[in-house]
């Protein structure tokens, strides 16, 4: 009976902080895979292209830059990927940027 307990105790701990994710097939994901020559660091890789749902936690994902060109992943080793929107994004905005900074010396000589 204590054992019972605990273990629903720990369950309650768990389902706490856990999240339920599902993908749809079609959807870009990021998947948490060894790096090449390094198999005990793990990065996350991607986007790829996810196939199909096999189960409730494991899913084909296309990995056509990668030896294997598709594999089955955890549901607890994907993320979803999100585009990044052009305005908001530095490495896209970067000569707007450099505009600004242009104008700011500009006003420096002009209040001297």
């Amino acid at each position: 009976m204590a054992a019972a307990q605990e273990r629903s105790k720990s369950k309650d701990w768990y389902d706490r902080r856990a999240r339920f994710q599902t993908f749809q097939p079609g959807e870009n994901v990021l998947v948490l895979m060894p790096m090449p020559g390094k198999p005990l660091h793990a990065k996350y890789h991607g986007p790829y292209t996810m196939e199909q749902q096999l189960g409730p936690v494991d899913y084909a994902i296309s990995t056509p830059d990668r030896h294997k060109t598709k594999r089955v992943s955890h549901v607890n080793l994907l993320k979803p990927y999100y585009e990044r929107v052009p305005q908001l994004d530095p490495a896209v905005t970067t000569p707007h940027r450099q505009m600004s900074l242009s104008s700011l010396k500009s006003l420096k000589k002009v209040s001297k």
